[in-house]
């Protein structure tokens, strides 16, 4: 359960959709996600293997009779119940990442979907090229979004001769998120004498916490970067609007919250030129900036040229809000997703072709989650770090 999910649960309320939230265990770290009164499979505090809630997954669906739509957020998990559920129930997958781990869960049992959705225009693509042409009717482009009101106009602003405030906010690790650039980043402004402090918020993933303050340590900057842990969705803008510049190098991304959060709250955002993701996002030199993903020179260049120039962020401060408001607004979320939930319950395609399972077919065997990608499991660590860069 992300932020992207709480988002969409907002929203849909916002148009009247009714929405049943559920979750296999009561592990939540998003208190928010109570507001929508979720219902759990069991009553464990800790994810258990999917054989112990595989049977209770589906019947918790089976047997609500007011269910007509299935929709979820490209879960290994809940991707394995699809062949199991009511023939009357349609399936929406939302597609977050371009990643081809990512793609095959999403697609696993794709004859049974009624809709795919696309969070951006490169997710799209992606799904395009998987997706056989007849079908791709089936594919809707419908971007994240942000609760705009959530965050108050920006008044303070740091001075140029005072120490500037960076921020990078989001999952640490460096497959995806591109956070090994961070020290290397670091080193530069201190080498030109830039007076920073830049604060890390996020979780660390695949084992990159250790590796990360090594990198810290071998460039010389644990004193200017600093880890503060994990902030709750309810408290982003409070952080956000303590801070000047917001700092995403990533290598990849589906549709990036972080960036619309921090455009939301007026910060100068200098991320990765990722195309038909960021460049849609950000009108760089504008609202925002756009770099090189593997140019360390330009994202420390630009981050000074953004602290020494205060006219320039207060101008951002103006415009990136206003471009998140229009195109990335939490009403026309809800209402994207309830027009796409209104055409899958209208589709019969799959009737006659998916073969359905009963619970019974799973006796024979027992469900496993959909694995990651073939090459994600065979590709050495240190390899895919390396590929995750240029590919």
């Amino acid at each position: 359960m992300g932020t992207a999910a709480l988002n969409l649960l907002k929203a849909l309320r916002q148009t009247e959709v009714r929405v049943q939230p559920i979750h296999p265990w009561r592990q939540i770290s998003i208190p928010e996600y109570f507001d929508f009164d979720p219902l759990f499979v069991t009553d464990l505090s800790e994810e258990p293997p999917l054989e112990a809630t595989f049977r209770g997954m589906v019947e918790t669906i089976n047997n609500d009779p007011e269910c007509t739509i299935f929709s979820h957020f490209g879960s290994p998990n809940w991707a394995v119940i699809v062949p199991y559920l009511r023939k009357d129930i349609r399936v929406v997958v939302s597609v977050h990442s371009i990643t081809p781990s990512a793609l095959k869960i999403a697609l696993a049992h794709h004859e049974r979907v009624s809709r795919f959705v696309a969070v951006s225009w490169e997710v799209e693509k992606r799904l395009k090229r998987k997706i056989a042409k007849r079908d791709h009717w089936k594919i809707s482009l419908v971007t994240n979004a942000v609760d705009a009101v959530e965050f108050k106009r920006k008044v303070y602003f740091t001075e140029p001769n005072q120490k500037m405030k960076i921020i990078y906010i989001g999952r640490v690790e460096d497959y995806t998120k591109g956070a090994d650039k961070i020290p290397k980043i670091a080193k530069k402004l201190k080498e030109a004498g830039v007076n920073f402090a830049w604060d890390i918020y996020g979780y660390f993933h695949w084992g990159y916490e250790e590796r990360f303050f090594g990198q810290l340590r071998a460039h010389d900057v644990a004193d200017v970067v600093q880890y503060q842990g994990c902030v709750s969705p309810a408290d982003i803008p409070d952080v956000l609007s303590r801070y000047d510049v917001m700092v995403m190098p990533s290598n990849h991304e589906g549709l990036p919250l972080s960036l619309l959060e921090a455009m939301s709250a007026g910060l100068t955002c200098v991320a990765s030129r990722l195309p038909d993701v960021t460049d849609r996002i950000v009108d760089s030199s504008i609202n925002g900036f756009l770099v090189g993903k593997r140019d360390i020179d330009g994202f420390a260049r630009v981050i000074q040229v953004a602290g020494d120039n205060l006219e320039m962020r207060k101008e951002i401060a103006r415009t990136a809000p206003e471009k998140v408001a229009k195109e990335f607004s939490l009403s026309n979320h809800g209402e994207a997703y309830r027009c796409v939930f209104e055409q899958a319950a209208k589709d019969t395609s799959y009737l006659s072709s998916f073969p359905f399972r009963t619970l019974a077919d799973s006796v024979r065997f027992t469900p496993k989650a959909i694995k990651s990608h073939l090459l994600a499991r065979i590709i050495p660590g240190p390899l895919k770090r390396i590929l995750k860069r240029y590919l």
